[in-house]
């Protein structure tokens, strides 16, 4: 393989462009059939974790070979264990003559990630007790750990926003999209550890009961479940806000309710029961406002508009999003991220035009699919029917 595929660009981005398209055909294909008949492919959370493991099971084999990031974290741990030294002052340079540092691309830079992940990160590289064969393999156990916890997290959150689990179809959605499987599984992208613990503070403090404000437990369970999550990337830091709103909301509603209930004794049991519907009416476009949030980092210059494993942080809100046309647009964004590794694939590196050509790849699908979307084809139609007119007279 090395000498056929790495030696030849054009033949490996034309291979890896092949096979992306039967996957995400393959993907489509999935979650329609699961959509269309939703109970039939009910399963236990047990079972569905073994199936997703067997589908796996070929990356589990993979090699990273779209990414180098996880010989980052490997290294910086040993930064912290081995060297004593701090992997956010120094870089893997100062260490050259550690024979790891030979799989890094990136060794003259700290490390880009905050504190909390190099911290959780040191777990992986303790069960690898010093092997890196070893090593490498637990920092990909340590991937398979994050995407069970996120399975758990998703769907306490849809008790909280839509008061249902989720469906079959619905967790596809995202565990089967091609590029949560290579980003997360293949390339070990720790993405996850920071978009799970953001979305289960957001639906703790959403748990919280308006009635018995502040509960102490859950509202600093979900401040630190946040922290945490920003620790590791500083991204999350943009749900602050709707964290705040949330807590701000429930504190507001009911307080006007308790007010009218002392002038108007007959609002005692009324404003309640519509308090709570407007409540679950509005928790329902939680999940849309996070993912919009989240939406908002990927537009910025340091994300090069965007690296493709930064959109799971959109990627894991699918599920809760009732607009087809939102939904359709989170696939088509997966899509396009996936591709834009084709021009460095096909060139072998990011010279020249490169990082324009993915960025055209990464977006213009989407925009071609919202003009169509859009375009007031009924005017097209028109025209159509007046040439038709003509052409009989």
């Amino acid at each position: 393989m090395w000498e056929t595929f790495f030696k030849n660009p054009v033949l490996t981005a034309w291979s890896y462009g092949v096979l992306l398209s039967v996957l995400f055909s393959l993907y489509l294909l999935i979650i329609q059939k699961l959509e269309r008949s939703s109970i039939e492919y009910e399963v236990g959370w047990k079972k569905g974790i073994l199936i997703y493991g067997l589908l796996l099971s070929p990356l589990l084999l993979s090699y990273n070979a779209l990414s180098h990031d996880v010989f980052n974290y490997i290294f910086n741990a040993k930064m912290v264990v081995q060297y004593h030294a701090n992997p956010h002052i120094q870089v893997a340079l100062d260490f050259s003559n550690d024979p790891w540092t030979r799989f890094m691309h990136n060794t003259h830079t700290p490390a880009p990630y905050w504190y909390g992940w190099t911290a959780i990160s040191l777990i992986p590289y303790l069960m690898g007790l010093g092997k890196f064969i070893l090593t490498w393999i637990s920092f990909r156990i340590w991937s398979l750990i994050s995407i069970v916890l996120l399975y758990f997290v998703m769907q306490y959150a849809a008790q909280i926003f839509t008061g249902h689990k989720l469906q079959t179809y619905q967790l596809a959605s995202v565990f089967l999209n091609p590029l949560f499987m290579i980003e997360i599984i293949s390339n070990m992208h720790n993405d996850l550890w920071m978009v799970g613990p953001a979305a289960l503070a957001l639906a703790v403090v959403t748990s919280l009961d308006p009635q018995h404000i502040p509960q102490a437990k859950k509202l600093s369970l979900s401040i630190v479940l946040l922290l945490a999550s920003i620790s590791i990337k500083l991204a999350t830091a943009v749900l602050i806000p709707l964290l705040i709103s949330i807590v701000v909301e429930k504190n507001f509603l009911f307080s006007i309710a308790d007010m009218l209930a002392v002038k108007l004794p007959f609002f005692k049991i009324l404003p309640a029961k519509l308090l709570h519907s407007l409540e679950s009416y509005i928790y329902r476009y939680i999940p849309i406002v996070a993912a919009g949030l989240l939406f908002l980092p990927l537009l910025t210059t340091r994300s090069q508009q965007f690296h493709p494993w930064y959109w799971t942080w959109v990627l894991v809100w699918l599920p809760f999003i009732e607009s087809k046309l939102m939904r359709n647009c989170i696939i088509i964004f997966s899509i396009s991220s996936m591709l834009r590794y084709l021009p460095w694939l096909w060139t072998g590196g990011f010279e020249g035009d490169v990082l324009l050509y993915q960025k055209m790849i990464t977006w213009v699908p989407v925009v071609l699919y919202l003009v169509w979307k859009f375009f007031p084809w009924s005017i097209v139609q028109g025209h159509q029917d007046n040439s038709e007119s003509l052409l009989r007279r």
